[in-house]
């Protein structure tokens, strides 16, 4: 299979390249990871509404992945290669939300870890740590859908012998564990459960942190820009001291010459 090269134009992308995995491209393997665990599952002998549940998140995932699709063929150098010769057309039946079809994403999950272990363990720590921010928006993005899909089939199993019970269908259990996870709480359904009120205490304490971290990836995203041009306006005006130094040098020099050749010119 034929290796895509990024453009130099297009680092700091969020689409990296063939030969060096970034916190998207981490992103996009947990969870095509999330996607074929949830194949698994549903293929168990498991209630509806968890079913119900976990098919909910599922799509949600497609959607990334398709996003993710259309990304890797927008940028790609030549569509028709990737398409074709790279299996692109894999990766876009696996990004839609059909039983059948998911096991190819199977392919992206394998394509991404033959990069992903191509590269040295230190070099991706780097990578992360250079490019923060957006893991850290990734990696809040991934365990909201990880958070919402095991606290709602937590509550919905907490919840299932209690005769008053007001958590009984997948949407109940995702509206809960959305408003839960964010501190809204309208309160229309609620676990009456003590093991169902330990679930959305977990929620809570979760969604405190991950909301924490968005919050700072927005901030972020303004300042960024902002230390961005105060480092460039630094260097520029670095630049041009240099450059009146090497100026005034060499009007010294000019000087020296004019003055050398008047002596010469005299005598």
């Amino acid at each position: 299979m034929p290796r895509r090269t990024r453009p130099a134009d297009e680092r700091g992308t969020w689409v990296g390249d063939a030969d060096k995995p970034s916190p998207y491209d981490l992103f996009i393997l947990a969870l095509a990871s999330l996607s074929l665990v949830n194949f698994v599952l549903v293929l168990l002998p498991i209630t509806n509404t968890t079913k119900g549940v976990i098919l909910t998140v599922d799509a949600v995932a497609c959607v990334f992945l398709l996003i993710d699709f259309g990304l890797r063929l927008k940028r790609a150098p030549s569509r028709w290669d990737y398409f074709f010769h790279e299996f692109g057309w894999l990766d876009l039946l696996g990004s839609l939300p059909f039983p059948l079809l998911r096991v190819f994403r199977l392919l992206r999950v394998i394509r991404q870890w033959r990069v992903l272990t191509q590269e040295d363990g230190r070099g991706v720590w780097r990578d992360l740590i250079r490019e923060r921010a957006q893991a850290a928006l990734l990696f809040v993005v991934l365990l909201v859908l990880i958070t919402v899909e095991a606290g709602s089939i937590g509550v919905l199993f907490t919840e299932r012998n209690a005769a008053a019970a007001n958590i009984k269908s997948a949407s109940d259990a995702l509206w809960w564990c959305m408003a839960t996870i964010t501190t809204i709480g309208y309160g229309d359904v609620f676990p009456v459960t003590n093991a169902g009120r330990i679930v959305g205490v977990w929620l809570m304490i979760v969604g405190v942190g991950l909301f924490g971290t968005f919050t700072a990836f927005v901030a972020n995203a303004f300042v960024a820009p902002h230390a961005h041009e105060t480092a460039s306006s630094q260097e520029l005006r670095a630049i041009a001291r240099q450059q009146q130094a090497l100026l005034t040098e060499v009007s010294a020099k000019l000087s020296a010459l004019e003055a050398a050749n008047a002596e010469r010119a005299d005598s």
